[in-house]
């Protein structure tokens, strides 16, 4: 016998509602993230621009960390589909690996505010609430890009393009810090160019750092596979 997915039972007007400013409160959220940054971003004023009560809101985030795990989550379910089609244009696991990174700055470029957003939001120091269903989310999005790293590390490694000495968790991770700290570099150009005194062209200082990064990590077949 065949069977069938049973309809999905429509939303009460209740549930609607609900669903609507929560919406509106995730949206005001963003128009901070983007005019004026984490630091601006207040569980007050995002009420305030989605034209609730301060209790309102707290029904639907229990603080600002967790609003803030939500706007989190929203940006990795547009950007996880655009790592994985990176990873899957190549077979070869250094391949694979210079294509997510080539992802991770183009990504970066396209959205500088989620990128300064992200960096402040990670500042050591902060308070951070690990206890919501956002947070909860966002470390499931985040063990997602993760193992989207260490799958193409272990090929890599298997193919012989990356080094099999590379503790594969290690690798990734010093991989991405290392590309937030070159890019975080990269997008203050013009405060970071006043600071050293030689020419600098900070341009070419992130594709600098991931070819770089990738010679670092080559194995012996890694020129003669790719």
């Amino acid at each position: 016998m065949s069977s069938t997915t049973p309809p999905c039972k429509p939303l009460s007007r209740r549930e609607r509602e609900r669903q609507a400013r929560r919406e509106a409160i995730v949206a005001a959220a963003e128009e901070f993230v983007v005019e004026t940054g984490y630091w601006e971003m207040s569980m007050d004023a995002v009420a305030r621009r989605a034209e609730l009560s301060k209790g309102a809101l707290y029904l639907y985030f229990q603080n600002k960390d967790a609003l803030c795990a939500e706007i989190a989550v929203r940006s990795m379910r547009d950007f996880i589909p655009a790592l994985r089609a990176a990873s899957d244009r190549e077979t070869v696991g250094i391949a694979k690996i210079a294509q997510m990174l080539n992802t991770y700055a183009e990504w970066f470029d396209q959205h500088p505010h989620m990128f300064r957003f992200a960096i402040s939001w990670n500042v050591p120091g902060q308070n951070l609430d690990p206890n919501s269903e956002s947070f909860d989310e966002y470390r499931k999005s985040v063990g997602e890009i993760t193992k989207l790293g260490l799958d193409a590390t272990r090929i890599g490694q298997e193919d012989g393009s990356i080094r099999a000495d590379l503790d594969p968790f290690l690798l990734n991770m010093q991989l991405w810090t290392s590309l937030l700290g070159v890019f975080m570099a990269h997008l203050g150009g013009d405060d970071f160019r006043k600071r050293v005194p030689f020419p600098i062209d900070m341009d070419a200082i992130v594709p600098f750092h991931i070819q770089q990064s990738l010679r670092a990590i080559a194995g012996p077949r890694a020129e003669s596979i790719a």
